[in-house]
């Protein structure tokens, strides 16, 4: 009878569960459990690199950094060192929580505000509640496939001719 992994895994981590006590259940041996769920399971050294994974990069960067002689750095090209530079920056930031990029949101919430107008707008279009304006059809301005654009006041003036 094959190991069901994920319900032992559930097992051993959530219920506590012996080995011997998951294969009673699984109705294989305990060494068939510990077989199959071992490798999958935290181990310390796996736990310690998580927990000090930001400090490790920060030490692998500057180990790396400063195997880079200045004879290194003549040869490289501008775009490769700077690139080098960007990608180790935005690593250890994002490993330490911090940001790594900027958000207008006072630009997303003007935008999603106007999104809800326009769609306000459609809406009472779309159900005749536009306060009796219909929009009239503009036989001068372009015509889209062969059939007259409707003339939204704008006279297409953001069309380049």
């Amino acid at each position: 009878m094959p190991v069901n992994v994920q319900q032992a895994l559930d097992l051993r981590l959530n219920k506590n569960l012996s080995y011997a006590q998951i294969g009673q259940i699984q109705g294989v041996s305990d060494v068939a459990i510990f077989n199959k769920i071992k490798p999958l399971l935290p181990d310390q050294c796996n736990e310690v690199y998580k927990a000090q994974r930001s400090d490790i990069l920060s030490h692998t960067q500057l180990k790396i950094l400063s195997s880079i002689s200045s004879q290194d750095l003549k040869k490289a090209n501008l775009q490769a060192k700077a690139v080098s530079f960007g990608i180790f920056y935005d690593k250890e930031r994002l490993e330490r929580g911090l940001a790594t990029e900027r958000i207008d949101h006072l630009h997303l919430s003007a935008s999603l505000d106007d999104l809800q107008a326009e769609r306000d707008r459609l809406l009472a279009l779309r159900s005749g509640k536009n306060g009796g304006i219909q929009p009239s059809i503009n036989r001068d301005s372009p015509t889209i496939d062969g059939r007259p654009s409707l003339d939204n006041g704008c006279q297409n003036r953001d069309i380049p001719k």
